[in-house]
């Protein structure tokens, strides 16, 4: 059969019949599809503290430290045929806090095109949709390497000079999603300052680490391209796709740290790719502006912290077997400089030298003897760490009228036959007018500066609400429904409440815990011989 990509189930493009490249058709007729187009897919889920695994390179350096297989890094290369880039592409950081790293390649006369198939077929196994051969590219590298670049185009580039600033007062720019986006700071909720720019001498080009504009993106036209690969500082990167409400693939990595080594290797993998797949050649040189270098962290860690965070007993040359296949460096030291606590060690039993650690760069989230600990025990295996009883017998616990108020509520609620509920704290003023419309006056409420929603902006004076949506929602699926919350509310306080010469960002609200009921439905359940419906509960207006 002659199939498309959508009826072989591998992406939504429907268009035409698959056409194999030449390695492919060498296939025999009559292989199965799955051996000639099909690829292993490992589906990771990657939790906010191991971002390092965003890319290929970073599950290599875990498979390897799991196995014990060294890891082979390669060494990318550029061939390197055209004119020298200095002089035709200039770099200029003004925020060096706020990026510590540009780097810059240049790629005359490419053809822009469709990427190989192999190349599209990996991204969209990586859920990425192909677009050309220079954005896959892009986007490729960055999967690879964890390192996202973008590609602009030098002709739309003004004077070939690129500028790293905050944004100026009034500035716009029109993003790759095709949305006019006002720069200010007071127009973006949770931005405190004006986001950083990547900018020429004329105008805006990209938003620094979350997303390019369209002024200066690649287009069928596009002979030059400028490659930009930097490192942003993470919080700043973060802030800025929250407020603006543009996450990207880019931001994910920028506002978790990337390695400030890698970008001069993504940059020299991505120029070679051009040249092969695109036709380019590759200009003499790669512009590195690195004002702010990495500064490798050291850390000593004795077997003892170990013992006391982790409860296992380790030497120090152990503790460095274990901590060298995740990428640090260790070196282990005497215990004639660890002091007094020496004669201790031995008597406990325990390694009374220490490991010298330093943290490489792809591991921005080691910072104190806790984290080491951590990796410690993850290469020593969690199951392997043996159980153990507190030392000492635990304080007597204090009366706590509140909580056993409360649950006491809650018990007696339950076995009235209600239902416990927990919903947001957050609402909107929509909401509130429909439960209560002379409610709904916006400066009564504190307003979320951050909301994870424009329906979850205000925190909310009453548990009514939140509850009788969750009431109506059970109301689908459900005709008695009887459910009731114990949480708390947030009032302003009165202003008599004000300490003399408090600032007014720091009066906090009165969080009263309250509890709301909300019945709907029959009055008594239904029983094996009713014949009626029984009495109803009128819902909510």
């Amino acid at each position: 059969m002659l199939c498309s990509e959508k009826e072989l189930g591998i992406s939504d493009d429907h268009e035409g019949i698959i056409l194999l490249d030449d390695d492919e058709q060498a296939a025999p007729v009559g292989t199965p599809a799955r051996e000639v187009l099909g690829d292993v897919v490992f589906d990771i889920d990657i939790t906010p503290n191991m971002a390092r695994c965003l890319s290929i390179v970073g599950v290599a350096r875990e498979v390897a430290a799991l196995t014990g297989v060294p890891l082979r890094l390669p060494d990318p290369q550029v061939q390197m045929d055209g004119p020298p880039i200095e002089g035709r592409v200039r770099v200029t950081v003004e925020e060096p806090s706020l990026c510590p790293r540009f780097t810059a390649g240049l790629v005359e006369g490419i053809t822009i095109g469709p990427s190989p198939s192999w190349m599209q077929r990996r991204l969209l196994l990586a859920g990425m949709r192909p677009i050309n051969n220079i954005v896959d590219i892009s986007n490729y590298v960055m999967l690879e390497w964890g390192e996202p670049s973008h590609a602009f185009d030098l002709d739309r580039v003004a004077e070939g000079h690129l500028v790293v600033r905050l944004a100026k007062p009034g500035e716009t720019l029109t993003t790759l999603d095709g949305k006019a986006r006002n720069l200010d700071p007071s127009s973006a909720v949770g931005l405190s300052r004006p986001p950083l720019l990547v900018c020429d001498p004329t105008r805006p080009l990209a938003m620094a680490g979350v997303m390019g504009g369209e002024d200066s993106e690649v287009s069928e036209t596009t002979t030059t391209v400028l490659l930009e690969a930097a490192i942003w500082e993470p919080q700043q990167v973060r802030r800025t796709a929250q407020a603006f409400k543009i996450p990207s693939e880019a931001s994910r990595r920028f506002e978790r740290g990337v390695d400030y080594e890698v970008a001069p290797v993504a940059q020299r993998r991505a120029l070679e790719l051009m040249r092969t797949l695109a036709g380019g050649t590759v200009a003499q040189g790669i512009i590195d502006h690195y004002p702010q270098p990495w500064q490798p962290l050291t850390l000593e860690l004795p077997p003892r912290e170990v013992a006391r965070i982790v409860g296992i007993r380790a030497s120090a040359h152990e503790l460095a077997e274990m901590l060298r296949p995740l990428g640090f460096v260790c070196d282990l030291q005497s215990s004639s400089t660890i002091g007094d606590l020496a004669s201790y060690d031995v008597g406990m039993g325990i390694d009374s030298a220490t490991v010298r650690v330093r943290v490489p760069s792809f591991r921005q989230d080691v910072t104190i003897l806790a984290d080491l600990c951590e990796e410690v025990a993850r290469a020593y295996g969690y199951d392997n760490i043996p159980f153990t009883r507190l030392a000492d017998e635990l304080p007597p616990t204090e009366a706590q009228p509140d909580l056993d108020l409360e649950r006491r509520v809650r018990a007696l609620m339950i076995g009235c036959g209600l239902d416990d509920v927990i919903t947001y704290s957050f609402t909107s003023m929509e909401t509130i007018a429909l439960v209560n419309p002379a409610e709904a006056v916006a400066n009564r409420y504190l307003r979320i500066s951050n909301a994870i929603s424009p329906e979850r902006e205000y925190l909310r004076r009453s548990l009514l609400p939140t509850l009788l949506e969750a009431l109506a929602t059970n109301l689908r699926e459900y005709d008695r429904v009887l459910l009731f919350e114990i949480g708390r509310v947030f009032l302003l306080r009165p202003f008599a409440d004000h300490q003399p010469g408090q600032a007014e960002e720091l009066w906090l609200p009165n969080e009263p815990r309250t509890l709301g009921i909300a019945m709907a439905g029959r009055r008594t359940p239904p029983t094996w011989n009713d014949s009626t419906e029984g009495t109803k509960i009128p819902p909510p207006s």
